[in-house]
């Protein structure tokens, strides 16, 4: 059961299309943490992502947001900036190797 967001209500969805920690405008997918957040424990933390495993949004999952939204043609330059800053911080994060393997 995915948590309620602005314009949705509470739904069953599967967890491939959730993440645990991830910006709550994602319009394909459904963030968790941000929704959860108020009860936010290393043991919530473990069932989520251990148990459920529900995986952080990552780099690709960033991309494809991109590219969904100009599909959608929703242009907010402020989750446009907050996508880059956050693949810039994952970015300096990862290996060179790990950057190559991006293009």
């Amino acid at each position: 059961m995915a948590p309620s967001r602005l314009e949705r209500l509470p739904s069953w969805t599967c967890q491939g299309f959730c993440f645990w920690d991830a910006p709550d405008y994602l319009i394909s997918t459904r963030p968790l943490l941000p929704y959860l957040s108020r009860f936010n424990t290393t043991i919530l933390t473990a069932f989520f992502q251990e148990t459920l495993d529900i995986p952080d949004v990552s780099w690709g999952n960033l991309s494809d947001e991109l590219h969904d939204r100009r599909l959608e043609n929703l242009h907010d330059m402020k989750i446009y900036q907050d996508i880059y800053l956050r693949l810039q911080k994952m970015s300096a994060d990862m290996d060179s190797e790990e950057l190559k393997s991006l293009r």
